[in-house]
């Protein structure tokens, strides 16, 4: 089967398109190793979207999306695991392992399905879906195996530079020597739409730094981490001032109320003053005496009202005088 290096490819199970292949990302072992499994199909999530790239005429390497173009599907032996058939099993592994158990050969059933070998176990073991949707390595490859029985699907193209080279170096081997350092380029789609690997060989003696892509992630924190340690910082500082003026509006609420508790203060307009004395038996007294208080002047009561005089006559005409007819 050719496999366009450009395309990212869905990896079913016996034909059936509900579940997909996981390749996660490197988690344990100091972000070395990560999980393989099947899961419900959701072509959106990058670890279900793997990239197929050919090593030599019969062996591929491959990675998914969400993986990273440092870690590659790998073969383990995974010590006393009673639960996995030769307790070996695929898993996904920094580059900068690169040996035999990366190379994959993907061979036909000749019923449009293909089951996948790997070159450190050879072709006796065959690539398998347990029915818990974990992966293994079996050695019981008598047709039919429906756990064995994997498609292709073309989902959409790469178009991303960071999967556009593959370099892989170390103690694999290739058809062309044993003791070469592989370097694979991908090359533009032909008019067949099929990319092709051109590899080359180089002498040992080149460094194997210059060839390897970092395989760890670098230490600087991401431009998304430190936006969030600035939102952060900001959120906290945010909530410390919104906590102190809380507290100070307490402290000025409770003063009020203290204020307005207080029995009123009135200064005295009318103090009193210490007087002393001495007593008909010659003993000191002390006492208080009041101010004398102002009152409004009263009208005398002997003022009596004024009267008319009582020798006063009343004016009568003469007796002689005639009145005229």
């Amino acid at each position: 089967m050719d496999f366009d290096t450009n395309q990212w490819y869905q990896i079913t199970r016996n034909k059936k398109e509900d579940q997909s292949f996981v390749g996660t990302i490197l988690y344990a072992e100091d972000h070395t190793e990560g999980s393989t499994f099947f899961q419900i199909t959701n072509l959106t999530i990058p670890e279900q979207l793997w990239q197929i790239y050919p090593f030599d005429s019969t062996h591929y390497v491959l990675r998914s999306k969400g993986s990273g173009p440092n870690s590659f599907l790998h073969s383990r032996y995974a010590g006393d695991l009673k639960r996995l058939p030769g307790n070996t099993f695929p898993d996904m592994k920094d580059a900068s392992l690169q040996d035999d158990s990366m190379l994959w050969q993907i061979s036909p059933w000749n019923d449009g399905t293909f089951y996948m070998t790997n070159k450190e176990n050879g072709t006796d073991w065959h690539m398998q879906v347990m029915p818990d949707s974990q992966m293994a390595m079996s050695s019981n490859v008598t047709a039919p195996q429906p756990g064995q029985r994997f498609s292709f699907m073309e989902v959409k193209e790469i178009d991303d530079v960071n999967f556009s080279v593959m370099r892989l170096t170390g103690a694999m081997t290739s058809s062309t020597s044993s003791s070469s350092i592989s370097t694979m380029t991908a090359v533009s789609a032909s008019t067949t739409g099929i990319a092709r690997a051109d590899p080359t060989t180089t002498p040992q003696s080149t460094s194997s730094s210059a060839a390897l892509p970092p395989s760890t992630p670098s230490s600087t924190l991401s431009t998304g981490a430190k936006a969030g340690i600035g939102v952060g910082i900001a959120g906290v500082a945010v909530i410390a001032l919104l906590g102190l003026m809380f507290f100070f509006l307490r402290r000025r609420k409770a003063r009020a109320s203290v204020d307005l508790d207080a029995p009123p203060m009135y200064s005295s307009t009318n103090p009193v003053e210490k007087s002393v004395r001495i007593g008909s038996n010659g003993v000191i007294m002390e006492g208080y005496k009041e101010e004398p208080s102002k009152r409004p002047a009263e009208l005398s009561a002997f003022v009596l009202p004024a009267e008319m005089s009582n020798e006063g006559r009343p004016v009568e005409l003469p007796a002689n005088v005639s009145r005229e007819s």
